[in-house]
């Protein structure tokens, strides 16, 4: 009776690895079909970015029962490169995986009218965007975090939503006190006083 009771807990065991690694193959992004996104974009620095950074292995290796959709709100490479060349490794990843959504594939039409929180979670751990909107005459933008999206649906595929900011999220940022501490004390200021970016931590 053990035997048998083994023998199709086994089985059930064998099942239920074929089931999640077949759900698995079937949901799951490709890398062919990231690299096309990233060909499609106007934004060579941060499609780099992706790909070199473990956010492409997050965004490819996504839990299974999570939804393989994401949105990305990608910053001009300008912005992306001056954030480079003044921060760390991590301070620069953790950057990059606030303009990553999870899970939903969401166009600016939906962003504008259809969501029912306007906080979104993103890849960094414990942080979300807000969704909001600005008005400029008689034009109405949609914003993240209270920067402007300039380029909406900048790529709509089947799994991503691609929309272009107007600069750049500075997010996370409380967890690198010390990056902080050098970028008030620069050029990160002068922007905020100038009104080129702003920026909200929220734990």
């Amino acid at each position: 009776m053990i035997d048998v009771l083994s023998l199709l807990f086994t089985l059930f065991l064998l099942i239920y690895s074929i089931t999640i690694t077949v759900i698995s193959a079937v949901n799951s992004i490709t890398p062919h079909e990231l690299d096309r996104l990233l060909e499609a974009l106007r934004y060579p620095l941060f499609c780099n970015a992706i790909d070199t950074s473990d956010v492409q292995f997050q965004i490819l290796t996504r839990h299974v029962a999570s939804k393989h959709e994401f949105t990305i709100v990608a910053p001009r490479d300008h912005f992306l490169y001056t954030l480079d060349m003044a921060t760390n490794a991590d301070a620069y990843v953790a950057a990059l995986k606030s303009h990553v959504i999870p899970s939903r594939k969401l166009t600016i039409s939906q962003l504008r009218y259809s969501l029912t929180t306007p906080y979104l979670e993103t890849l960094l751990p414990h942080y979300s965007i807000l969704v909001g909107q600005s008005q400029s005459d008689d034009d109405v933008f949609v914003t993240i975090d209270r920067v402007r999206v300039l380029d909406p649906d900048l790529y709509v595929g089947s799994r991503f939503a691609v929309h272009g900011l107007d600069v750049i999220l500075l997010t996370g940022f409380n967890m690198y006190e010390d990056t902080l501490s050098r970028w008030e004390k620069g050029f990160l200021l002068r922007w905020n006083l100038a009104g080129m970016m702003t920026w909200r931590c929220r734990r």
